[in-house]
């Protein structure tokens, strides 16, 4: 389990540098990396991709620290982002998920809702502070793993998978 924590704890200072720096897209990356990552890591069967990690986001992340967007949203965001560097994705351009904008830092969040109110696109667009993202991975991380510790067969289903994450060793 050390190989684990070390690199979830890589990734999330790494995640708050990004973010200190205002480089918002390296940030976001790993956020949505992170979230891939971990609910595969959670999730008590060999299933992957796009229902464990939407299943995680509901369960862990929004149903106790919401955000204006759910789990499709965040999920098309993922993909958008991490395949194209864009907010927009298949799912968005289908209907079947609203692009998520970004404002962090100092900046006016209220300014972004009020330019999406204000446009076209207010019905297919929702405006998510960056912060609050990863305040909601994060809490859900650590709410999740408690979870886990208290199932000994979750534990060590979790545990197995755990020991494939690469891992830093030093010289």
């Amino acid at each position: 389990m050390e190989g684990f924590y070390r690199t979830f704890s890589d990734i999330i200072q790494t995640i708050e540098e990004a973010l200190e720096k205002e480089r918002i897209v390296p940030c976001l990356i790993l956020i949505f990396s992170a979230i891939d990552s971990f609910s595969f890591l959670a999730e008590k069967s060999d299933r992957t991709g796009r229902s464990v990690f939407k299943s995680w986001v509901k369960k862990w992340m929004l149903t106790k620290y919401p955000l204006p967007c759910n789990e499709n949203d965040i999920y098309a965001a993922r993909c958008g982002l991490l395949h194209q560097q864009v907010s927009e994705s298949n799912l968005s351009k289908e209907g079947r998920a609203k692009q998520i904008y970004y404002s962090w830092g100092n900046s006016n969040h209220e300014i972004l809702e009020s330019a999406i109110s204000k446009s076209n696109k207010r019905a297919n667009v929702v405006a998510v502070k960056v912060e609050d993202l990863f305040w909601s991975f994060r809490k859900g991380l650590t709410d999740c793993k408690i979870e886990i510790g208290k199932d000994k067969n979750w534990e060590c289903i979790f545990k197995e998978k755990a020991k494939k994450l690469f891992i830093n060793v030093s010289s």
